[in-house]
């Protein structure tokens, strides 16, 4: 039988346990296609300046270079042809105006490019003049090479999120691939015989069981791919066969859910050193959370000994599994940690009774007001479905209504 808690760690020394020992797997050249949700190995430096040329910001036309400049009244003989997107232009020559269009190379011999808007046209067909209806300054509506990159310049951080955004700007230098640590391979184990697969009917004294699905659409969340996932039970050796299918799978990433306390029906740390894992801490200065284990393996794989009540497990997986994934995956330092935006409290909160800090699930709104919501238990399921962020109270410290906290999105 497994020894009761006795240190227990604090949440800071775990992360930093975990962020010590999980290395991002190697890089391998990644589609920008199926770049979205990676992180970037190694800084992206633009070879090609933007825009690469000189082109037009506006609809309009293309004034020659004028030593007098481009007062209002002033008239240009219109040149024939066009300057369009992609397309050769022919030179402006004094006096001449060329229609051009957005995006288009501005031609040799122009000094400024003025809004359609903004001339009048003569009426005969074809036009021949255009006389400005503004006044216009050298060099207006005209996007130099360079203006906005230049070759050279570092466009995207080693460690960056692939957003949408980024891959475009890949993109706008030619690249189709990019260097990427894979995505995470893990496999999820959940234990307890109470618990049935949902769309099976109920007996009595059981329960459906949620924590496969939350598990798996956390790590699809994170950007992680769940190899395989299956449900054990409580019995040492049906939980010992899964276990080794998982470690067996070719996941780095084993996290089981239940089982990790000090119960007579708890053999999950008996599984562990059975699979020839080194647990590295067991039990946390946290709440909800404080059975958790971490353990390694020869082979360089990690395990996530998570508890088996909804709450615990989605507060344990964002405060220390997500860190973890994202840390395998290349993420820049400064994106590990889970992240913190300030709101305001609706409603005063006592400090917790307990000498653990408490993660209360909470909503935050669009106002930047954060309000704690259902029950606090670590098995209630109608305030985490609702909760959209994690507020982490303090022993010792009772928070006022109105007062600016720190909390973490989720």
């Amino acid at each position: 039988m497994a020894t009761p808690l006795t240190e227990l760690l604090e949440e800071e020394s775990a992360l930093e346990c975990i962020l010590s020992e999980v290395g991002a797997a190697s890089p391998e050249e990644t589609p920008l296609a199926d770049a979205l949700g990676r992180y970037l190995a190694g800084n992206l430096i633009a070879q090609i300046p933007s825009p690469p040329f000189d082109c037009s910001a506006m609809d309009g036309y293309a004034l020659a270079a004028s030593p007098q400049g481009y007062p209002a009244g002033a008239r240009f003989k219109i040149a024939t042809g066009s300057a369009s997107a992609g397309a050769c232009a022919p030179r402006v020559e004094p006096g001449q105006a060329l229609r051009i269009f957005t995006g288009a190379a501005i031609p040799e011999g122009t000094g400024a490019v003025v809004m359609q808007e903004d001339v009048a046209i003569s009426s005969d067909d074809p036009p021949t003049t255009l006389e400005l209806k503004e006044t216009s300054v050298e060099g207006e509506f005209i996007r130099h090479a360079g203006a906005d990159l230049c070759a050279g310049q570092l466009l995207i951080p080693d460690g960056s999120l692939l957003t949408p955004q980024r891959i475009s700007a890949a993109a706008s230098q030619g690249l189709t691939v990019v260097p990427c640590p894979p995505r995470s391979q893990v496999g999820i184990l959940s234990t307890g015989d109470e618990l049935i697969p949902p769309g099976s009917a109920l007996p009595s004294g059981s329960i459906y069981n949620s924590n496969l699905p939350l598990l798996t659409s956390l790590v699809g969340q994170s950007g992680g791919n769940v190899l395989q996932s299956t449900h054990a039970g409580d019995k040492r050796k049906t939980l010992l066969q899964k276990g080794q299918q998982l470690l067996d799978s070719g996941c780095a990433i084993l996290i089981s859910c239940g089982g990790v306390s000090v119960g007579e029906h708890d053999h999950v740390r008996w599984m562990v050193e059975e699979l020839g894992f080194e647990s590295l801490f067991w039990g946390l200065r946290m709440r909800p959370g404080k059975p958790f284990l971490f353990a390694r393996h020869p082979e360089g794989k990690w395990f996530f000994g998570l508890p088996g009540n909804p709450a615990s497990a989605f507060v344990c997986f964002h405060r220390l599994v997500g860190p973890a994934l994202r840390k395998r995956m290349g993420a820049a330092p400064d994106l590990l940690p889970p992240p913190h935006v300030s709101a305001v409290l609706h409603g005063a909160i006592k400090a917790p009774t307990t000498d653990r800090p408490h993660h209360l699930r909470g909503t935050l709104d669009r106002q930047g007001i954060f309000r704690p919501i259902g029950i606090q238990e670590s098995h209630a399921i109608s305030g985490l479905a609702a909760c959209n962020a994690l507020l982490r109270t303090c022993p010792g410290t009772d928070l006022r209504e109105g007062a600016t906290v720190q909390v973490t999105p989720v």
